[in-house]
């Protein structure tokens, strides 16, 4: 949040970016991208107690993971009939939005696939909240 409200002091006074209505999009995109890390991390956190490899794991699947992602790239560079397969990575429509609304890059996604994305960050989060419940008992054990 601190990040957030630095970057958006200097968008105002840079003036080159007004602030402007697509700024409203800013509590949605967070809400999302709370869900989803808190899913991720509670997923792998559990997992990480119990499995002393899945250090090594993470860093393999975090690195696949930000090549899958269009970090440096905008999505619209993959195919249209494959583009719904890029789009189950909550993290493509996320940088999507954010890239459109703080550098006015690209194109908003569609209501789709930010739908899409906020199902699978969803499904995410159950399925580490249910991983780190059931092993809740074993954590407690190990620590």
């Amino acid at each position: 949040m601190v990040s957030l409200i630095a970057l958006l002091f200097f968008i105002a006074i840079n003036g080159n970016h007004p602030i402007g209505p697509r700024y409203l999009l800013i509590p949605v995109l967070l809400i999302l991208t709370a869900l989803f890390a808190s899913g991720v991390g509670l997923l792998f956190g559990a997992l990480m107690v119990i499995y002393r490899d899945m250090k090594n794991l993470l860093g393999f699947i975090m690195m696949i993971w930000m090549y899958a992602s269009p970090i440096m790239y905008p999505a619209s560079l993959a195919p249209e009939k494959y583009r719904f397969l890029f789009y189950i990575n909550p993290l493509t429509s996320l940088i999507d939005s954010y890239r459109w609304v703080f550098l006015r890059q690209g194109e908003l996604p569609s209501i789709g696939y930010l739908s899409l994305s906020f199902i699978v960050a969803a499904i995410i989060w159950f399925a580490g909240a249910i991983t780190f419940r059931a092993m809740e008992n074993k954590i407690v054990d190990v620590m």
